[in-house]
């Protein structure tokens, strides 16, 4: 997995390392596995170029599932579908639902699982929206190993699964111009 390839890439970062790990190793060591610019490029979208792009807006949650929609079907992996997920409130329900989804990704090594959450509220700090892949999920200890693409801050951490989920709905505050309000959630890679 690489890093964002800008600060406002963590999109693009998260859906290609998604789309390399669903597709796995190429055949021959001649052949690269995708890059996030390649991605771009395949996807042909000159708005997500534009949002990604240094001090771009960045995402929101809906365009990142329809990015990653669109990903699937440019990497020609037959049989995967996109399904979002976004909680409401930090209630039993929706925490539950959350450990589901994490215990369902974690069976199988033929999906991936993105998260859009304030980093803020797991690492203390910047206070904003921020995609990463969902490396493991450690239901005994009830944790989340979030593997971050902001490489120049962060190494893959673990949090707690209600902190995760804190950040998933923290509305997005106003700084953030187009994205204010915006919450997050899962957005799932599956057969």
């Amino acid at each position: 997995m690489k890093p964002q390839f800008t600060s406002s890439a963590c999109s693009i970062a998260s859906v290609t390392a998604a789309i390399n790990g669903l597709k796995g190793l190429p055949s021959h060591a001649e052949d690269k596995v995708l890059s996030q610019p390649e991605l771009l490029e395949k996807i042909g979208d000159p708005l997500w170029a534009k949002l990604s792009a240094e001090e771009g807006d960045g995402v929101t949650i809906a365009q990142l599932a329809a990015y990653a929609g669109a990903a699937v079907q440019a990497a020609d992996l037959q049989g995967y579908e996109v399904e979002s997920y976004q909680p409401e409130s930090a209630d039993e329900a929706s925490l539950s639902r959350v450990r589901d989804i994490l215990a369902a990704n974690e069976k199988s090594a033929s999906d991936a699982l993105l998260v859009y959450f304030n980093q803020g509220v797991v690492t203390g700090d910047w206070d904003g929206p921020h995609v990463s892949l969902i490396g493991a999920y450690d239901a005994d200890k009830d944790r989340v190993l979030v593997l971050e693409v902001d490489q120049d801050w962060y190494i893959p951490y673990w949090t707690p699964t209600s902190v995760l989920l804190d950040a998933m709905i923290k509305p997005t505050s106003a700084e953030h111009g187009p994205l204010e309000g915006e919450t997050g959630g899962f957005v799932w890679l599956k057969r």
